[in-house]
């Protein structure tokens, strides 16, 4: 919060230099920074915020019952009225861009067989040139719980198979061998991982399961090696499946993946005022709660007048910008 209101982090109380500042300058100065500098403009940032909470609802009502939220969504025009492929396809961008999706539920209802046009337009999202195989079913299973029945597992697997097999991967020659070895390395990952597995699997058994299935031929065994090592050393972990250091580790990696579907950071390039009003309207209970439990619980006395001034910004930059609640 200090950084945030300008105030200075371990010195004693001086001019605020942050939002409670800006908003004293003369009106035409602020506008005209804001103006060389804001990326976005307040109306396409409001526009980005609704759309984010309408999101986020449709996603609550689909955890809830996944017709309401489908419903809701083509009430607020997010999907199309019908239920043809356009409708398919923005429905599976919804399922694949929202993160607050029940991953459990998620599997479930894509491996449905009446889900099967969903299924592959949500596989077809994903971009596995260049990938090996195991690496693309990683990429894959890290986004919905993986369902237990072997059927809705066929039936992912099937349509993840014909989408990797078109991205023109090297080392399989059919549709079918990509799906086996999909299918084999489920197994693998269990048998390598499960705790309730005493003899784990070796390499040689591993290739003499996969012979004569790549249109005929064995897979080349420096590739089947490099499958085999990988899921040996690093389990996929299913999204909710794990509480401990393995669900722990998939978690990092996904707040620190580098997602291509995510754009880059709109940056300021410098100092503006023109978002202050929102950023205030969203963090200003925060911030009061902070400095209010800093008040009760501190004894310091230059704590109490970092937080004392801190109060005097806050309620300051409040009253600019109307907002009477605070």
């Amino acid at each position: 919060w200090a950084q945030l209101l300008g105030l200075p982090s371990s010195s004693p109380p001086v001019e605020p230099a942050g939002m409670s500042k800006t908003c004293s300058r003369p009106k035409s100065h602020v506008a005209g920074v804001a103006k060389a500098t804001a990326p976005l403009s307040i109306v396409q940032l409001e526009d980005r915020k609704k759309h984010k909470e309408t999101m986020m609802h449709a996603a609550k009502l689909f955890n809830e019952k996944p017709k309401d939220g489908i419903a809701y969504l083509q009430r607020v025009g997010a999907l199309a009225p019908d239920n043809g492929s356009e409708m398919t396809i923005q429905l599976a961008q919804f399922l694949r861009e929202t993160p607050t999706i029940n991953k459990k539920l998620l599997g479930e209802f894509i491996a449905k067989p009446s889900n099967l046009e969903v299924l592959q337009a949500y596989i077809q999202q994903f971009d596995f040139s260049g990938r090996r195989l195991d690496e693309a079913m990683r990429s894959l299973l890290g986004t919905f719980r993986l369902p237990g029945e072997s059927q809705q597992i066929e039936r992912i697997m099937e349509a993840f198979s014909a989408t990797y097999f078109a991205s023109g991967p090297s080392d399989i020659a059919t549709k079918d061998a990509a799906f086996i070895l999909a299918y084999a390395i489920i197994m693998l990952n269990t048998d390598q991982h499960s705790p309730q597995v005493k003899g784990r699997m070796k390499i040689e058994h591993f290739a003499r399961n996969l012979r004569n299935v790549n249109d005929g031929q064995d897979f080349r065994s420096g590739f089947l090696a490099d499958v085999y090592n990988a899921i040996r050393d690093r389990e996929i972990v299913f999204p909710e499946e794990h509480d401990g250091e393995a669900g722990f580790e998939f978690a990092w990696r996904e707040v620190s993946a580098d997602d291509s579907q995510v754009g880059p950071w709109a940056s300021t390039r410098g100092i503006t005022a023109e978002y202050d009003r929102c950023l205030l309207a969203a963090t200003w209970p925060r911030l009061l709660l902070s400095l209010a439990r800093i008040l009760t619980h501190f004894n310091s006395d230059q704590t109490l007048r970092l937080a004392l001034s801190g109060l005097h910004a806050l309620v300051a930059t409040a009253a600019h910008y109307g907002l009477s609640a605070c």
